[in-house]
């Protein structure tokens, strides 16, 4: 299935929608996934800011399996397009996920079913409601995931609990490959839907039993700090009432402030992790070419504020896992060294990974800028570059991640 820019309706199947994204010049990635197993469809629960829901990144899983506006989340959640995705894992015959972009199965990441199903012996998968095993990405496996497997149900758990609020996206900067003009909503009638759909998610999050842990991210859309709705939410919210609500942060960093970290004091304690966007090694990339409006001294001072709040390499003392997340383009790739020995040198309590993706078309850029934006593309006349650059020893490190792009570094590297 190739899929182009734009979106179209697909309601023949139980989803209200399709993203549709171009995928000309990606390898033809084959996994065989029959055997496989991915915690998203049993957990994920993203929602836009038209209140489309999707389980999973919507350039990794395009299809939309209802909307907030409409129903509840619960409804949404075992909804008949939400159950014909997880039939994927039943049947292994993978047809909805988008093989060439999702990194989970570019990078060949995905669990076997028999390993989230077997128990040890001697070591209880779950003793006592508590997980005792947890996948490579650090989350959990927990007993009715186990049930549902065993038994092939397509409704495993009655909420989601690993929850993405992209109710809005409003934000300080106005980055080109996200957006043509600044979007900021504080007021009328656009703001008051995404603060309905903000408090509805919330509060949705707020009805899941208290004993099952929950995440939520905030936002995959703008910032949490640009965004008044997310801002307010963030300082109003008593993390103190809710011990097993973890919450991951998603901003570019730039109101992040000591001042702002402090005023969201009452959920210190349920932070998880904070990830930082960078997209540039130096101070001209990011405020000229990748971060318009961004300030990279002040950055730069938010994240020496960052790291010392976070966990140490090794160590359990800290609130919050510090990563930080770099979208390679013509405009930056040259600078991924320096991006990884700028996060190594500086901010050494990097713990939850430095992330590299591919820039990817979200119908923003018109087709001849996006096309010059694609250095990975084997028919970009920096391509020869592009892999040269891979090959600095550097991008060898463990912590680095590279996504849906750990293809092109093998390839390099070969």
């Amino acid at each position: 299935m190739t899929l182009k820019r734009g979106t179209k309706s697909d309601t023949s199947n139980g989803f209200t929608d399709t993203w549709l994204v171009d995928q000309e010049g990606l390898p033809n990635i084959q996994r065989d996934l029959s055997t496989k197993y991915c915690k998203n469809l049993f957990t994920r629960f993203e929602v836009g800011t038209s209140g489309g829901v999707k389980m999973c990144c919507a350039t990794w899983l395009p299809y939309t399996i209802g909307n907030l506006f409409d129903h509840e989340v619960e409804e949404i959640w075992n909804s008949i397009g939400a159950q014909r995705l997880r039939n994927q894992i039943v049947t292994g015959k993978w047809n909805y996920c988008q093989h060439k972009i999702c990194p989970h199965i570019v990078g060949d990441n995905l669990p076997e079913k028999e390993w989230v199903t077997t128990t040890p012996v001697n070591e209880p998968l779950v003793e006592n409601g508590v997980p005792r095993r947890y996948f490579k990405s650090g989350h959990p496996v927990f007993d009715w995931e186990i049930d549902a497997l065993n038994n092939k149900s397509l409704t495993p758990y009655p909420h989601p609990i690993d929850i993405l609020f992209g109710t809005d996206e409003s934000c300080n900067l106005y980055c080109p490959s996200c957006r043509a003009s600044k979007i900021q909503h504080s007021e009328g009638p656009e703001y008051e839907k995404r603060k309905y759909l903000t408090e509805k998610l919330m509060a949705a999050v707020l009805r899941i039993d208290p004993k099952q842990p929950v995440e939520i991210w905030i936002t995959g859309s703008g910032d949490p700090f640009g965004s008044k709705i997310y801002r307010e939410l963030l300082q109003s919210l008593d993390g103190s009432n809710h011990p097993n609500l973890i919450i991951n942060l998603q901003t570019n960093g730039v109101m992040l402030t000591p001042k702002m970290y402090d005023s969201m004091h009452k959920i210190h304690n349920n932070l998880g992790c904070l990830a930082v966007s960078l997209d540039a090694g130096t101070k001209e990339t990011y405020e000229n070419k990748t971060r318009l409006g961004g300030h990279w001294d002040i950055l730069m001072k938010n994240c020496d504020y960052l790291n010392s709040k976070a966990r140490p390499p090794k160590e359990s003392h800290g609130e919050l896992e510090l990563s930080f997340s770099f979208v390679v383009q013509t405009d930056n790739y040259k600078e991924m060294p320096e991006y990884v020995r700028l996060i190594k040198t500086r901010f050494p309590n990097t713990t939850a990974g430095i992330a590299f993706s591919l820039i990817l078309d979200w119908s923003v850029l018109t087709a001849p800028i996006y096309e010059e934006k694609c250095v990975w593309k084997v028919t970009h006349p920096e391509h020869q570059n592009f892999l040269k650059v891979l090959q600095d020893p550097i991008l060898l490190d463990e912590q680095i991640n590279f996504g849906n792009m750990k293809y092109l570094h093998e390839k390099a590297n070969q």
